[in-house]
């Protein structure tokens, strides 16, 4: 490619300071390939940093015959603005906006766009008084009430002038939706934040009966509607959105979203099912699956499910966190299952993609302890999650759960009353039988016996070994786990 060859050649003199070379360089693409238009912005970039003005009017004229002036008017009249002496650089843009009335044969875009001009250069009487002569002459043109919308919401900072402006202006239908979609946006979300949700559906209202067919439309009603806990319309217009634009992973996030704000976990899982096909590679849909095997306690598709998404699913920080946590989530339904080996061997491959993890170390922890093995590991890997986290009840209880199994049954108390103080008041409870068992070490029989009857009593289906501890008010150990 002998232009991109010369683009970069034009490059290295221009860097280096040999402008007389580069100047030699882009003429020549200018010459050879006129229609090329990226041969333009960087010779007239040098000819500006030369100070050689006329040869960048000399250029911009060259660029123009190729690209048409509507491409080129906004660079040259910055550039008079930037060189030239107020005066002159108004008569040079003013020059150019009239060559280009007679090129669109007055459109009325080109004239709206000399108002814009002299609103720029503060000459706002000016281009209030075109506007409005805009107005009275073509009512139904939204292109003089976009610009008026600008003016009220910028430079008057006039919220309610420019969204009257804005309204008018969506009434024609001529102007794509993309030239409002930024005022809609602002103004619906100051209405939501305010909860004025009233004149935000009157507002919706009136945008979609102009843009209704707009996917941006039907998402901004799906989301108006769900924050006003109106599920079911705000289901349909984000399955509309769907409809338009079904390769949009947003879109269909948004409608998972609605599912599990609402706790619907079958259409929910459903969701999770469709948008897999389209994105098989996307974290998303495999953790909501995950969440509805986990509460219909299907542990076999659980299982299943980890294994294909630490196979499949890229190595990207949301999916090896994803990876590191159904991991663990799936080495407690393999304890369950008694698969103690598994489940351990899961918890390594979690620590591995997460060490960082303050429920994996915990869990990791005291299931050592239940094994009653490698309890200096299962300390150490204690240690490291309350450093992690030592907010959470349920790691005191593990911590002062392994102190005991190595035989710290004063340090044991101590960490053990920490996690109950801390606990909620159901989970008081369950560590009661862990306390009592501490208490009986410490020689304190009368209140183990209080502890375990405590723990007895909150549980539903308690175990024959705590129904024994208090029969023969002594400790008895439960059967050691094995790791197989």
């Amino acid at each position: 490619d002998f232009v991109s060859y010369g683009q970069a050649l034009f490059s290295v003199y221009a860097k280096s300071q040999q402008f007389d070379k580069a100047v030699a360089v882009g003429e020549d693409l200018v010459s050879r390939f006129p229609v090329d238009d990226r041969n333009y912005r960087p010779l007239i970039d040098l000819y500006a940093h030369m100070g050689n003005k006329k040869k960048v009017l000399e250029t911009y004229e060259k660029w123009e015959t190729i690209v048409g002036l509507d491409e080129v008017i906004y660079n040259k009249i910055s550039f008079y603005q930037e060189n030239f002496p107020q005066n002159k650089a108004k008569k040079m843009s003013l020059v150019d906006f009239r060559h280009l009335l007679e090129q669109s044969n007055n459109d009325i875009a080109v004239q709206t766009l000399i108002g814009d001009y002299y609103l720029a250069v503060g000459d706002e009487k000016k281009a209030l008084s075109i506007y409005n002569q805009l107005i009275e002459k073509y009512p139904k043109n939204g292109i003089p009430y976009l610009s008026l919308y600008t003016y009220y919401d910028d430079a008057k900072n006039d919220s309610v002038q420019a969204i009257e402006m804005l309204k008018k202006a969506m009434q024609d239908k001529s102007i794509p939706y993309s030239s409002f979609s930024d005022g809609v946006l602002q103004h619906l979300s100051g209405l939501v934040q305010n909860k004025n949700y009233e004149e935000a559906e009157r507002f919706m209202q009136l945008v979609r009966q102009n843009f209704g067919d707009e996917a941006e439309v039907c998402n901004l009603s799906a989301r108006l509607c769900f924050e006003q806990k109106k599920i079911a319309e705000a289901v349909d217009y984000a399955r509309t959105v769907i409809d338009f634009k079904p390769d949009n992973e947003a879109s269909w996030s948004f409608l998972g979203s609605i599912y599990a704000a609402e706790n619907n976990d079958t259409a929910l899982y459903e969701i999770a099912q469709e948008a897999e096909l389209l994105f098989p590679l996307s974290e998303e849909w495999q953790y909501y699956k995950m969440i509805y095997y986990l509460r219909h306690e299907m542990n076999d598709s659980l299982i299943a499910l980890t294994d294909h998404v630490v196979k499949t699913l890229p190595a990207t920080p949301n999916a090896t966190k994803l990876k590191a946590d159904m991991l663990s989530t799936t080495a407690s339904v393999l304890w369950e299952q008694k698969k103690t080996k598994d489940a351990f061997a899961a918890l390594d491959k979690a620590i591995e993609l997460n060490p960082n993890d303050a429920m994996t170390l915990n869990n990791y922890a005291y299931f050592l302890a239940l094994c009653d093995t490698n309890l200096d590991k299962a300390l150490t890997m204690i240690e490291k999650s309350l450093k992690i986290d030592n907010k959470q009840a349920n790691s005191l209880d593990t911590y002062a759960y392994v102190l005991f199994k190595k035989g710290d049954y004063r340090s044991a108390r101590f960490f053990m009353e920490r996690a109950i103080n801390m606990a909620e008041k159901e989970d008081k409870l369950k560590y009661a039988e862990h306390l009592g068992d501490i208490l009986f070490h410490l020689d304190d029989v009368e209140g183990a016996l209080t502890q375990w009857k405590i723990a007895l009593e909150a549980s539903e289906e308690p175990s024959e070994i705590l129904k024994k501890k208090i029969e023969t008010k002594t400790y008895i150990p439960d059967s050691k786990i094995i790791i197989e």
